[in-house]
């Protein structure tokens, strides 16, 4: 069932600076800005275990109950790979809705394709949600948990479309799929949106989402980097500055991705170090001993950060062959910050 309501002013954030709502399916950048009403879109596999799109659930209405910057007024979701293609559910601001929808709408192997060859009908579905005309879609972020890989060839008119609208897509993936064959169209969408691909296993996969899910509680992504390198080296961004708007510190959210695809022998390490540029102090590093490292090809990490500081970010890595590699970068805070520019 289909709930949408008017959304609620009685929130200052929404008052201040939320005024009206834009519908919009496909539109000049200049018409979608950060600020506007948003949507998180939530979607995951008829394959996946009811214990991991639960844990995903709680994280998700936790978040957007309680974060403080409240960005996303709508919701969506969607359980992907069933026999029957089923409906997006679309709700308006209250998260009782969209929790009681996907309670509903769990993993049931009995609806599933039942063989291991077919591919995901993911793409089809983002499809779908950008040609709504019942939620916004300006600067909406999806979160797909996957455990079928697609096996489509083509997807650039989509990703056309997901860029003019400033859309963020972010894949949980599986290193075995339980389908499909093109993994490398997960990672493409994602790189192109500003958004993240995690490949994982499945020891780790509730867990990755569990910690990947926490940009709703910081959902202003201000730093969005591309790296392809090749053997050991060193990347660095000179200077940076937190939207954070205190002098005192933050909390940041980072996620990296350390190869476009399912971690290889090729990988062997990556770490780094954020330093204050006026003295060298060092404000952060990772990996660190209070805080979990790698998971898959990602990383998720947390730190604290001075608003009024300039910063410096030193990045080493390591691999074992001088093949083509790709590192990705995405940070995020609970401030307001335009739409990076967006990758490739």
């Amino acid at each position: 069932m289909t709930h949408i309501r008017a959304p609620k002013n009685s929130n200052f954030f929404q008052n201040s600076f939320q005024k009206s709502l834009d519908f919009i399916v496909s539109a000049p950048p200049a018409l979608c800005a950060p600020m506007k009403n948003s949507t998180f879109f939530f979607a995951y596999s008829n394959d996946l275990d009811n214990s991991t799109v639960l844990g995903a659930l709680r994280e998700a209405v936790a978040f957007n109950m309680w974060g403080l910057p409240n960005r996303y007024k709508f919701t969506a979701n969607i359980r992907l790979d069933t026999k029957t293609e089923e409906e997006i559910q679309y709700h308006n601001d209250n998260p009782f809705f969209f929790n009681t929808s996907v309670l509903s709408l769990l993993p049931d192997p009995a609806l599933g394709y039942g063989d291991s060859t077919t591919g995901s009908n993911v793409f089809s579905f983002i499809q779908k949600f950008l040609s709504n005309k019942q939620i916004p879609i300006c600067g909406s972020a999806l979160f797909i948990m996957m455990k079928r890989y697609p096996s489509q060839t083509d997807i650039s008119p989509l990703i056309a479309q997901l860029r003019a609208n400033n859309v963020y897509v972010y894949f949980i993936a599986p290193e075995v799929p339980s389908g499909g064959n093109s993994p490398h169209l997960l990672y493409e969408m994602s790189s192109k949106t500003n958004g993240f691909c995690t490949f994982v296993n499945d020891k780790n996969y509730t867990a990755v989402v569990e910690e990947s899910i926490e940009f709703m509680e910081r959902p202003f992504q201000f730093m969005s980097k591309k790296y392809v390198v090749s053997g050991s080296g060193r990347l660095e961004i000179p200077s940076f500055i937190t939207p954070i708007p205190f002098f005192v510190g933050d909390a940041v959210m980072a996620q990296l991705t350390v190869q476009d695809h399912v971690v290889d022998n090729n990988f062997i390490s990556l770490n780094y170090t954020i330093t204050g540029v006026q003295d060298g102090s060092v404000a952060h590093k990772f990996p660190r001993d209070d805080y979990f490292g790698r998971r898959g090809s990602g990383i998720v990490d947390e730190m604290i950060l001075n608003g009024t500081t300039s910063y410096k970010l030193t990045l080493d890595y390591k691999y074992a062959s001088n093949q083509q590699q790709v590192i990705e970068l995405r940070m995020y805070n609970q401030y307001y910050h335009d739409f990076p520019p967006l990758s490739g």
